[in-house]
């Protein structure tokens, strides 16, 4: 029964999340016409903003777990109370960090040592993009909210037809139409700006009629609530982004074409790793209504199904990731060495994704239960002390290269996998919090 549950509520995020890997993958692609140093570029673009828009979890997981317990201990005014209070806390987030970001470019191109020839082209695809980062925290808190009442298709909805009205732009707008000229990758971010919200509007129009909002003047018990919840996975979020990008790095050193190879390879390797994303999401969502009314013995229940779920589906898809290797760079890289070098990267992203499922859905769980700072603590741990730290060792040390750096990831995800599963055996009963 639980299974059955855990699956039919995952599958909608799967398929949003799908749509997205799959509109990254159109982008690189479109981006891919423009040469290397666009691909390049435009990657380098996409970890800066991953880093500016990680804020945006501290209101996402802080209103998944306070609107999942809430909505799970049948107080549904309450509910719509909080989808309020935590549209304002996302607006009020995004607003310094699109100030902030904007004025940082610079320092972060400086911080990863990225190539002086990719920073033009990385500054143009930024100017657009971050602009959307209001729209993305809003639209994010909304769709938290319509997920922690077990409400998964409307988010799909909406993330489909965002991503195909960015499949349309993207074209138009870095190759040109008509008289209009092509913008390059300044097209590319602000299709994906103009997307976004886009999404937030239709959010708007429809989160009356699914779950209801409440305007009124926010409660600071609400707010301390959602920033005690949210701000540990936001501080995650971050660190776990700098950290990425100290891996980017140890691999940018090699060269533009390492990064280039990589970059492609990451793109398609986010099609094996949504499923975990999906698992964590409903881990989370499960635990924290079981736990809102008050069924411990179900909270339980539903965290194994979770991760024993996710790790089969990322097993399966780890597995075809390492199977379609050869071909699935192809399409984006032309040259030779490049195409091995991507080749490889996949196959050993293969190997990664059942401890990473595993660790997800723990993580997810977790989180759901009202303790989001464990998972901070074992994320950051085993990244740093064997990606980072045995990846250095492996590719610099020991004259691995790049291929060391990479080694590192599939042994990293193991080994965090298993910190996940003796910290949910050993803490998980004595750390739940029940908030409502």
């Amino acid at each position: 029964m639980f299974r059955k549950e855990v699956v039919s509520l995952a599958l909608p995020v799967l398929v949003e999340h799908f749509s997205s890997s799959f509109l990254l993958l159109m982008d690189t692609f479109f981006v891919s016409k423009l040469g290397p140093r666009a691909i390049a570029s435009v990657g380098l673009g996409t970890y800066m903003f991953w880093i500016t828009i990680t804020l945006a979890q501290v209101s996402v997981i802080g209103t998944t777990v306070l609107v999942s317990q809430t909505f799970g201990s049948g107080k549904t005014r309450e509910v719509r109370k909080i989808v309020f209070e935590s549209l304002l806390l996302s607006l009020l987030l995004s607003l310094p960090l699109l100030i902030a970001s904007r004025a940082g470019i610079e320092f972060y191109l400086r911080a990863i040592g990225a190539p002086s020839e990719l920073w033009s082209d990385t500054e143009s695809y930024l100017a657009p993009l971050l602009m959307s980062i209001p729209g993305l925290y809003m639209s994010a808190s909304l769709s938290a909210s319509l997920r922690g009442i077990g409400d998964t298709r409307t988010p799909m909805k909406i993330g489909l037809g965002a991503n195909a009205l960015n499949l349309v732009l993207d074209p138009l707008l870095i190759y040109g139409f008509g008289p209009f000229n092509g913008l390059g990758v300044f097209g590319a971010g602000l299709a994906s700006a103009l997307s976004t919200y886009w999404s937030f509007l239709v959010y708007l129009i429809v989160i009356p009629s699914r779950i209801g909002i409440e305007p009124m003047l926010p409660r600071k018990e609400t707010f301390l609530k959602l920033l005690d919840l949210g701000i540990p996975a936001g501080v995650e979020r971050i660190a776990m982004s700098v950290s990425y990008s100290a891996y980017v790095s140890l691999i940018a050193r090699f060269g533009s074409e390492y990064l280039a190879a990589y970059q492609v390879g990451l793109k398609i390797e986010s099609f094996a790793y949504m499923p975990g994303l999906a698992f964590s999401i409903v881990s989370s969502v499960l635990v924290g209504q079981s736990i809102g009314s008050k069924n411990m013995k179900r909270a339980v229940e539903m965290a194994w199904e979770s991760s024993k779920a996710s790790t089969i589906a990322m097993s399966l898809s780890g597995l075809a990731l390492a199977l379609t290797a050869p071909m699935t760079p192809k399409p984006f890289l032309k040259d030779e060495s490049l195409l091995f070098l991507a080749t490889v990267y996949l196959v050993i992203a293969g190997l990664s994704e059942p401890g990473l499922g595993f660790s997800m859905g723990m993580s997810g769980a977790m989180r759901g239960s009202g303790d989001t700072r464990l998972p901070v603590v074992l994320n950051l741990i085993s990244f740093w002390s064997v990606r980072i730290g045995v990846g250095y060792l492996l590719g610099y040390v020991l004259g691995f290269g790049v291929f060391g750096v990479w080694a590192c990831m599939a042994i990293e995800v193991s080994f965090r996998g298993l910190l996940f599963f003796l910290a949910f055996r050993k803490l998980f009963n004595r750390r739940v919090r029940i908030l409502v």
